[in-house]
């Protein structure tokens, strides 16, 4: 949301793709990301914060990305991948072939036994490809 209003955001990551967050803000300079947030201190903080409010390129960069973001249709999007995805996948049987040669193919390999505690050396040795 601070994005799309062309505000720059503080991100202090917790957990999962928080971090990821934190770098795509630093990255694109329309934020900035800090350190997980139990090793934040409050000057740290103060200081990231003062940086977004008075930095005259990462207000300039936000407000640009507000302006792109603003532009985009979203859910007009959202729709037209759904259809493309009905009207070309799910209507002609291709996504239908595609889940069951893979539900077949797991089962295949389900159904193996398990492979010896040397198969990854004979794999490395003698396969062309052996990843």
């Amino acid at each position: 949301a601070a994005l799309r209003s062309g505000v720059p955001t503080v991100i202090t990551p917790i957990a999962f793709d928080q971090f990821d967050h934190a770098a795509l803000v630093m990255d694109s300079g329309v934020g900035i990301g800090t350190r997980h947030i139990s090793k934040l201190s409050a000057t740290d903080l103060a200081s990231a914060l003062t940086r977004c409010a008075d930095g005259k390129a990462v207000r300039r960069k936000a407000g640009a990305l507000a302006e792109k973001l603003q532009r985009e249709d979203g859910p007009g999007d959202a729709v037209r991948a759904i259809d493309a995805f009905i009207v070309d996948e799910v209507k002609t049987g291709k996504w239908r072939a595609n889940f069951e040669s893979q539900s077949r193919r797991m089962k295949e390999l389900k159904s193996r036994p398990p492979p010896s505690c040397l198969s990854w050396f004979a794999r490395m040795c003698c396969s062309a490809a052996p990843n």
